[in-house]
């Protein structure tokens, strides 16, 4: 039930195609809509062992430029300077249809 997230994670061919796409670069944005969801809070103590009931969820947010940065560099570096446009600059722009 601790692993309960919206969306689901991902298989990992999933994964090692958007990584392939980032370091192309075809991808603008590297972004989170994450909510973390503390242990504590996860489920109601009185609805313990209910997926149906529990919050979605888990943490690692802080872990998203860590990764980018890490995991870019063990294939193809991503660039320092890109980082920040992809994270902050770039999804912050208004969308141009």
């Amino acid at each position: 039930m601790l692993a309960k997230v919206n969306p689901p994670i991902r298989p990992r061919e999933d994964v090692e195609f958007l990584w392939e796409k980032l370091l192309e670069g075809k991808i603008d944005w590297v972004v989170s809509d994450h909510a973390c969801c503390r242990h504590e809070t996860k489920a109601a103590k009185n609805a313990f062992g209910n997926i149906w009931l529990a919050k979605s969820g888990f943490g690692g947010t802080e872990y998203l430029l860590p990764a980018l940065r890490l995991r870019g560099h063990e294939a193809r570096p991503v660039a320092a300077t890109a980082s920040p446009s992809l994270t902050s600059y770039n999804p912050a722009q208004p969308l141009r249809r």
